[in-house]
């Protein structure tokens, strides 16, 4: 007479895998937890986290058994954080003159002490050691807490449900007229879409990830035999993904766009290819979203200003934005420093700290000692992940990293050749973003993005149980 209802059991792990999920959007939130507090409560926050996961004994066994499987990785993991501990341990200045004859220099003209250090900022890097950790500890968190298949579709779904809610805000905020607010009290770009991110870049960035997880919901869960509720929750999943679309369009980010129209194409690739018929399901749904990118989206905003978002390449740094203050300057000062300039001196500080570096962390510092045209501003980053890196840690840190690399690039082929996971998909695209930002943006060094994007490579690659 009555219909049995059932409950879905909310079980501790999946308890734990929401306090996972809320660490990174509570720091999201915050500007991409992107200052040295936040990265601290950040460390603080996770690592108490991991040991009250580790008192449970199957988490603990894991653990172990992921470290034993993994130990070279972790031992250039810990031997890329002991260099970074070497840079800001205070050594005689009679050796770090030789080591590294600039950080001499600077240390001479404040006159400091007898005993300094290779990095010029030791706030700075501690904060950034602090944040290596954090990636670490994302990285552990997400393999110890999605650990069978069925967490997949719980992992895609919670990140989706955040990507909504970044661009949703976003984009109210954006039309609302970009106002201050209690969590920002300055916005540097009134004409677009930067969310809780000052950054419009960053947060464009951020919404990729987040476009990327939602799209291989859809793509894990393309079959016509799933349950009726996770159709249902496709549903949603599809207008969240319009969403993120929306979000990533209106913060005229040069470079979110194109990785937003790149990522489509490749999926639209992928569905020929996946599917026997040329034109499928997967097919029309890519491009209902490239037609909405390219034809309403031009429509509402212009055709001019439709093309002109792809072209990162010329794309010049805002006037008196989040990079640079003093408002007084005239427009020529202003557009001194382009991302182009950025880069090039980014590789000019390299070439003057070129084994050791100038510290994690410490690009703004050497940029204000060393750049002769100072002229009131500053920058912040040198736009170019990969060129700050190289430069804040010298040839011998920078091929501590390359060895990292090499291990992971290892694991990606052993989880490609093995097949053994279903969302293999988001690595050719992670590898883009990752190549093309470390090259043209510093998007990447903002905390929230290097903690999603860390947390994405470990869950595109796992096996699961």
């Amino acid at each position: 007479m009555f219909h049995q209802i059932n409950y879905t059991k909310f079980s501790i792990n999946k308890f734990n895998q929401i306090i996972f999920v809320l660490i990174i959007l509570i720091g999201s939130i915050f500007n991409g937890s992107n200052s040295i507090l936040l990265i601290k409560l950040n460390f603080l926050v996770c690592i108490t986290f991991l040991i009250f996961l580790l008192f449970k004994k199957n988490n603990l066994k894991y653990f172990k058994y992921k470290i034993k499987k993994n130990k070279y990785l972790l031992s250039f993991f810990l031997l890329f954080i002991l260099f970074l501990t070497l840079q800001i341990i205070p050594i005689p200045n009679k050796i770090l003159k030789i080591i590294s004859i600039h950080s001499y220099e600077f240390y001479s003209a404040i006159s400091l002490s007898e005993y300094n250090r290779i990095s010029l900022n030791i706030n700075l890097s501690i904060s950034e050691i602090l944040n290596y950790l954090n990636i670490f500890l994302i990285i552990v968190l997400t393999d110890l807490l999605f650990f069978k298949k069925k967490h997949i579709n719980r992992y895609l779904l919670y990140f989706s449900i955040i990507g909504f809610f970044h661009a949703f805000f976003g984009v109210l905020i954006f039309l609302l007229g970009n106002p201050d607010f209690f969590l920002e009290k300055v916005v540097y770009y009134k004409d677009s879409a930067s969310g809780f991110f000052v950054n419009r870049t960053n947060f464009a960035l951020f919404l990729i990830l987040t476009f990327l997880i939602s799209i291989n919901y859809i793509l894990a869960n393309n079959s016509k035999q799933i349950l009726s509720s996770t159709n249902f929750k496709k549903n949603y999943v599809r207008i969240f993904i319009i969403f993120i679309t929306i979000g990533i369009i209106c913060s005229f980010s040069r470079l979110g766009n194109f990785y937003l129209v790149m990522i489509i194409l490749y999926l639209i690739f992928y569905s020929f290819i996946k599917k026997k018929k040329k034109i499928n399901s997967l097919t029309l749904f890519f491009l209902i979203i490239f037609l909405f990118d390219i034809l309403i989206m031009g429509f509402f905003f212009g055709g001019d200003k439709l093309l002109d978002r792809f072209n990162f390449f010329n794309e010049s740094l805002p006037k008196i934005s989040s990079n640079f203050v003093n408002e007084n300057l005239d427009s020529s000062t202003q557009n001194q420093l382009s991302r182009y300039s950025l880069i090039i001196l980014g590789i000019e500080y390299f070439k003057n700290f070129i084994f050791f570096g100038y510290g994690a962390g410490s690009f703004e510092t050497v940029f204000l000692f060393f750049y002769k045209e100072l002229n009131g501003f500053y920058a912040n980053h040198s736009h170019a992940d990969i060129i700050e890196l190289i430069g804040e840690l010298g040839i011998i840190g920078f091929l501590i990293v390359l060895l990292i690399f090499y291990k992971i690039f290892q694991n990606c082929l052993i989880s490609i050749s093995s097949q053994s996971n279903s969302s293999m998909i988001l690595l050719i695209p992670l590898i883009f973003i990752f190549i093309i930002n470390g090259f043209f943006d510093f998007s990447l060094n903002i905390p929230s993005n290097q903690y999603l994007f860390a947390s994405l490579m470990t869950f595109s690659i796992k096996k699961y149980l």
